[in-house]
């Protein structure tokens, strides 16, 4: 597997930790940020090939960021994962709605993540 850059969004620190922790495992070469503003100084001076948001944050919601990346012309490319322990007909509708490529459902635990991110690689990027 190549070296692709995944930047997870999350508030929870733990989380955060743990999933970047599984990504390294497995051979991605993963960044997280616990805030949109140290999203935005990550992925500026970082482009990732994958984002994985997660729904509920306080500043900027997973959906709404997807929105704001698929706006601008300079992120528009980059695969948004919507990341979530929401019910998956919830997650599902969300994904559709801000066209994000796909959702994971926190709750299938962290091999599930990294199977479902090398799956959407092998799709889109590789």
């Amino acid at each position: 597997m190549t070296s692709t850059r995944i930047l997870i969004i999350d508030d929870d620190n733990t989380a955060l930790w743990l999933a970047r922790q599984f990504l390294d495992d497995a051979g991605f070469e993963a960044k997280g940020a616990s805030s949109v503003s140290e999203f935005e100084a990550v992925i500026s001076d970082w482009p990732p090939d994958v984002v994985v948001a997660d729904v509920r944050m306080p500043d900027l919601s997973g959906p709404q960021l997807c929105r704001v990346l698929k706006d601008r012309y300079q992120t528009a490319h980059i695969p948004v994962v919507l990341y979530s322990a929401l019910p998956e007909d919830e997650l599902a509708g969300l994904a559709q709605e801000c066209e994000a490529e796909t959702y994971i459902n926190k709750l299938a635990g962290l091999d599930y993540l990294v199977n479902r991110l090398e799956e959407l690689c092998r799709r889109t990027l590789w």
